[in-house]
């Protein structure tokens, strides 16, 4: 499956970027480790509440999705439009029953985590979003 993802990251900036682009191999080598589920939480309807947030190449192309634990209602939602930008931040559109709006996420060195936020198009407040391949308090490991 390694060989899959890096396979589709690499046609995919080839066909972003062209066979000439500028990205390092270090570069695709990162993208390519964003895939996978993150347990965490988001903040919505005042209070931190549980989601698990998938991203995954399809046809070379980075997508996304989440569900939200609402007190034992799961809500299932769409990252669409992602796109990479700098220091290992990728931004998206979030998609679900109660709207849609923009977000982005900071992803750690190893893609082991990441500290992100979300906003919705009628507000401009944003609101938290973490997320951990691991048991870890993404949270706290992104301040120390």
């Amino acid at each position: 499956m390694k060989v899959g993802v890096v396979i589709g990251v690499f046609l995919m900036f080839s066909t972003v970027f062209g066979s000439s682009g500028t990205l390092k191999p270090e570069e695709i080598q990162w993208r390519g480790r964003i895939a996978g589920t993150y347990s965490g939480t988001l903040f919505a309807s005042g209070y931190n509440m549980p989601v698990e947030t998938t991203f995954y190449f399809e046809g070379g192309v980075l997508l996304g999705e989440y569900i939200m634990n609402e007190e034992g209602t799961l809500t299932p939602g769409e990252l669409t439009d992602i796109q990479f930008t700098v220091d290992h931040t990728v931004t998206c559109t979030w998609v679900d029953k109660y709207g849609s709006g923009m977000a982005s996420f900071t992803f750690t060195g190893d893609c082991s985590g990441f500290a992100g936020w979300w906003t919705t198009d009628e507000n401009a407040e944003s609101y938290q979003w973490w997320g951990s391949k691991e048991d870890l308090d993404m949270q706290q490991v992104l301040e120390d």
